[in-house]
C-alpha cells in the first residue's frame, strides 16, 4: 500500500509521461541468435503485468502463443498478421524489470524464413498499444485506490455527520429531560408546601387523640374504683349476714338488733345492686371510649407518620431530579462542544479534504485519458 501510495504521488508529480513512447532499434540475443529487436519502456510496471497485456493483445489479434524453450523467458506468438502482409510473422519477446519500469524487448520475423519483418510502423503501431495498455491499467489502478480514497474521506464527513446528528440527538432528548425534571420539582415542590401546611394540624389532632385516649384510661379507673366498692359492699353483705344469723339464735332477746340488721341488710342491698347497675353502664362506656381513643390517636399517629414520610419522599424527589438536571446540562454541554468544533473546523476540513481526493482523481482520470 505504501508502494502504491508512492507511485500515485509519483503519478500526479509527473504528468508529462511520454503519450507517444520512445521505440528504440537495438540488437537482441534471443532464440534466433541475435537479430534487430524494437525495445520500449514501460514506467512503473511489473514483470507479470507487461507479460499478461502483451498475451491479451496478441490474443485480441488472434495470434498463437508457442511454448518457449525451457528455461527461456521468451514470450513467443506465432500467426501474427500486420496490415498489408499476409505473410504470418513470430514474436520473439523478452520482458525485463529494470528498476521500477519494465522492458519490453522483441523482434519479429516471417514465419517461413525468419527473415526480420520491415512492416516497421505496423510493429511500433503494435508496441505503442502495449504501450498504451500498460500505462492505461496504470492509471487504472491509481484511478481505483483514489476512488477509495475520495469514498473514504466522503465516508469520514458523513460518520462525522451522523455522530453530530447524534449529538444534537442527545441534546434535545437532555433538553426534554430537563424540562421533565423541572415540571417534577415544581409538583415536589407543591406538594411539601401542602403537606407541611396540614402537618401542624396533624400533629394537633395527635395530641387531641392522646389526651382523649388518656381521658379514657382514667374513666377506666374510677370504673375500677367502683368495682372495688361493689366488692367490699358484697363483702360487708356477707359479713351482716352472718351476725344476723347469729341474732337470730336468741329472737327474743335480740329483736330489736334483729330487726335493725334487716333493715341494714336491705338498705345495703339495694345500694349493691344501683350501684352493680351503675357499674355495667360505665364499664360499657369506658370500654367504648377507650377503643374509639386508640382508634383515633392510631389514625392521628399514622397520618403524621404519613405526612412526615410523603414530605421526605418528595424532598429526596426534588434532590434527585435537581441532580439530573445537572447531569443533562452536562451531557448538553459535551455534546454541543462536538458540534461546534465539527461546524467550525472538521466539517469545512472534511470537505476540503474531498474536493482534494476528487481533484487527484479527475487529474488521474485526464491522465489516463489519452491512453484509452
Amino acid at each position: 500500500m505504501k508502494h502504491f501510495t508512492f507511485f500515485l504521488i509519483c503519478i500526479l508529480a509527473i504528468p508529462s509521461i511520454a503519450q507517444i513512447p520512445e521505440i528504440a532499434e537495438v540488437k537482441k540475443n534471443m532464440s534466433l541468435g541475435e537479430k534487430l529487436s524494437y525495445k520500449i519502456i514501460l514506467p512503473n510496471q511489473e514483470t507479470s503485468k507487461a507479460e499478461k497485456i502483451t498475451k491479451e493483445i496478441l490474443q485480441s489479434l488472434n495470434a498463437a502463443q508457442v511454448k518457449s524453450a525451457k528455461g527461456s523467458n521468451e514470450l513467443i506468438y506465432s500467426k501474427l498478421y500486420f496490415k498489408g502482409n499476409d505473410k504470418p510473422v513470430r514474436m520473439y519477446v523478452v520482458v525485463e524489470q529494470e528498476g521500477k519500469n519494465t522492458g519490453w524487448t522483441g523482434y519479429f520475423v516471417n514465419e517461413k524464413d525468419s527473415q526480420n519483418v520491415e512492416s516497421t510502423l505496423e510493429i511500433k503501431a503494435l508496441m505503442i498499444s502495449i504501450y498504451n495498455k500498460s500505462m492505461f491499467l496504470l492509471y487504472e489502478d491509481s484511478i481505483n485506490f483514489q476512488q477509495k480514497s475520495v469514498k473514504a474521506a466522503q465516508g469520514n464527513l458523513k460518520g462525522k455527520s451522523k455522530t453530530t446528528e447524534k449529538n444534537q440527538k442527545y441534546i434535545n432528548s437532555s433538553k426534554a429531560e430537563i424540562t421533565e425534571s423541572e415540571a417534577a420539582i415544581e409538583k415536589s415542590k407543591s406538594t411539601v408546601a401542602s403537606v407541611s401546611s396540614t402537618l401542624a394540624d396533624l400533629t394537633t389532632k395527635q395530641t387531641d387523640a392522646k389526651s382523649k385516649l388518656k381521658s379514657a384510661e382514667d374513666e377506666i379507673k374510677k370504673v375500677e374504683l367502683v368495682e372495688k366498692e361493689i366488692k367490699e359492699s358484697l363483702s360487708k353483705y356477707k359479713k351482716m349476714t352472718k351476725n344476723l344469723a347469729e341474732l337470730q339464735k336468741d329472737p327474743a332477746t335480740n329483736a330489736n338488733l334483729i330487726a335493725a340488721g334487716i333493715t341494714d341488710l336491705e338498705n345495703l342491698a339495694q345500694s349493691i345492686a344501683s350501684r352493680q347497675s351503675e357499674y355495667g353502664s360505665m364499664l360499657s362506656d369506658a370500654k367504648t371510649n377507650v377503643k374509639m381513643s386508640e382508634k383515633e390517636t392510631s389514625n392521628a399517629r399514622d397520618n403524621v407518620k404519613n405526612a412526615a414520610k410523603l414530605i421526605k419522599i418528595e424532598t429526596n424527589n426534588i434532590s434527585k431530579q435537581k441532580n439530573n438536571i445537572d447531569k443533562n446540562k452536562k451531557t448538553i454541554e459535551r455534546n454541543q462542544k462536538q458540534i461546534d468544533v465539527f461546524l467550525s473546523f472538521d466539517k469545512s476540513s472534511s470537505e476540503d479534504q474531498i474536493k482534494i481526493e476528487e481533484k487527484k482523481l479527475e487529474e488521474l482520470k485526464s491522465l489516463q485519458n489519452p491512453f484509452n
